[in-house]
């Protein structure tokens, strides 16, 4: 899944919405494996990709592609709110594939898994160059044999938005989220879930990261950890 030759608009940040279709199977298969495509001399440039699940509302808009700030007017509340959605994979820049255990996979076609991706590329583009022309993307790979277990993507943390400022002249700033009980309780299964992977992500002004694990109000080891994140 690549983009399709997208002209990198002349600005520092940019985020470029591409959607997709997967084939269509007559039952459900696994999603195995990510990997990511990243054009060769667009190492810098490509920051993250993040793919969404949507559904068929994206269907008359596959043979485009657009500024995901700056939709067409007539796209679908559904797709313009993508974010708000299922993530179905994520890689950053420094980052690998990812493969996911032999009996783990990601549900795609059938009745529900996933049929049609938004593919959000997030373009770092620090000298405002206008000659940049892109086909990043991603490799997906999947076995119409299904595993044993079904897998997902818990994202936790800070939703991106203006109100996280940070005060000029202090040092350090936390930024916390909590993901109580109520929420752990209602989205995921009685006996759990296993973590198999993590992925923490933050943009320049970021220089450490963690995710913290509490069962019974007893803090046990972070899921992931980084605090010298660059």
């Amino acid at each position: 899944l690549l983009n399709p030759n997208v002209s990198v608009p002349a600005r520092p940040t940019t985020y470029w919405c591409s959607p997709f279709k997967f084939p269509v199977l007559q039952n459900e298969a696994h999603i195995i494996r990510f990997d990511p495509v990243v054009q060769e001399g667009h190492e810098g440039l490509v920051h993250h990709i993040v793919m969404y699940q949507l559904s068929n509302a994206i269907e008359p808009f596959l043979d485009i592609s657009w500024d995901c700030d700056n939709p067409p007017h007539n796209l679908p509340e559904a797709v313009r709110s993508y974010r708000l959605g299922v993530a179905l994979s994520a890689w950053a820049i420094g980052g690998a594939g990812l493969t996911l255990p032999s009996n783990v996979g990601l549900p795609m076609s059938g009745a529900t898994g996933a049929q049609y991706v938004l593919m959000e590329t997030h373009y770092n583009n620090e000298q405002s160059s206008s000659t940049l022309v892109d086909s990043s993307g991603m490799d997906v790979y999947y076995t119409t044999t299904k595993r044993q277990y079904d897998g997902a993507i818990i994202e936790v943390g800070h939703f991106v938005t203006n109100h996280l400022l940070i005060p000029p002249g202090v040092g350090d700033v936390d930024f916390r989220n909590t993901c109580p009980e109520r929420c752990t309780q209602a989205g995921l299964p009685p006996g759990g879930v296993n973590v198999f992977a993590s992925m923490l992500h933050s943009h320049t002004a970021g220089t450490a990261v963690w995710v913290e694990h509490y069962r019974n109000k007893t803090k046990l080891p972070n899921i992931d950890q980084n605090f010298h994140y660059d």
